[in-house]
């Protein structure tokens, strides 16, 4: 994949938030 989907990124990065914070949450 050459190019780079700059909504599949947002949702990458989100999920990756989501999951730090579910982790925070939840040790």
């Amino acid at each position: 994949m050459a190019s780079i989907n700059p909504t599949a990124l947002s949702l990458s990065e989100a999920k990756l938030a989501l999951g730090q914070r579910l982790h925070f949450l939840r040790p």
